[in-house]
């Protein structure tokens, strides 16, 4: 990483500094946890989550501050070797500079603007900024904590968050749960094994079947992919657990269509007979390969 300014600290160990911290409250969490002392785990996570995502804000806005100051320097010096260059050509050649210093300078206060805007809403994220917004905007620009292919500021920001979904799981907060599980899949980790497995649980909590049988078959399908990536007995429970949603899903889709089927004939079938048609003459079918339905007229009267 990049020295840092006037603190005369270097940027690794004011990372290092700021995992220690976190680390220290996501322990006092992990122990409160084992003693099933839920409010006082999910402080401590609260705790660490908190510090780690103001110093990723702050630390990542600082660094744009950096690059805007080098892209200034750079755009001065630019200028003063293109006055010197217009004064030494001829005309033709004067013109072909000239269009492309505007170009350049164009270019460069175009993403000035950008990332001038990005800073004001980095600054001002706690206050108008939901957490998984504040997150979203943060976590693209990861990777300048990234050393050695091991970036142990994400996988905190992991830790922290999965910890927090299984906390609140605890807690029977099924929707607060679910959305710390959303927030890693969406931001940091698409394919986290444990998220997906969480916040399937969390629908199946919440009755919603359907959902709940959609993330358990994308682990079904990251076992077949690649069997290795998910712990054998957990990979058993998984395989069971997805047949078994599966059941449910289809079950709440059909009792779905059947509330659909009625409404429809209520409101059809007043709209249709003015026509002359029965609405008991439609039907749904089923396509077999993608579960769909289909609404088609029974020709048979």
């Amino acid at each position: 990483m990049k020295q840092s300014n006037d603190s005369g600290i270097c940027n690794s160990e004011l990372v290092k500094n700021i995992l220690s911290e976190c680390n220290q409250s996501k322990e006092k969490g992990n122990q409160h946890f084992k003693t099933r002392e839920w409010e006082l785990a999910e402080k401590y996570y609260q705790e660490s989550l908190s510090n780690l995502v103001v110093f990723v804000r702050d630390y990542i806005s600082k660094n744009k501050e950096v690059q805007d100051e080098s892209k200034d320097a750079n755009k001065s010096t630019i200028g003063q070797v293109n006055e010197t260059t217009t004064t030494a050509d001829d005309d033709v050649n004067n013109s072909e500079n000239i269009t492309s210093t505007n170009n350049s300078e164009e270019e460069i206060n175009e993403e000035n603007n950008n990332e001038n805007n990005n800073d004001i809403l980095l600054e001002n994220s706690e206050v108008l900024l939901s957490e998984k917004e504040t997150l979203a905007l943060i976590s693209k620009d990861l990777d300048l904590f990234k050393e050695d292919n091991d970036n142990q500021v994400k996988t905190l920001l992991i830790v922290l968050y999965s910890n927090l979904a299984l906390t609140f799981f605890q807690m029977s907060s099924f929707q607060r749960s679910l959305e710390y599980c959303t927030i890693i899949l969406d931001h940091l980790d698409s394919e986290h094994y444990k998220s997906l497995y969480k916040r399937s649980q969390c629908h199946e909590q919440l009755n919603n079947y359907q959902a709940s049988y959609s993330d358990m078959k994308k682990l079904q399908d990251i076992i077949l992919k690649d069997p290795t990536m998910i712990p054998d007995q957990l990979a058993k429970k998984i395989l069971l657990d997805a047949e078994r949603l599966r059941v449910k899903s289809e079950e709440e889709q059909k009792k779905q269509l059947e509330e659909m089927w009625g409404q429809l004939k209520d409101v059809g079938g007043k709209f249709l007979g003015a026509f002359g048609i029965n609405i008991n003459n439609f039907k749904f079918d089923k396509d077999p390969n993608s579960g769909s339905y289909s609404l088609s007229m029974n020709n048979n009267k």
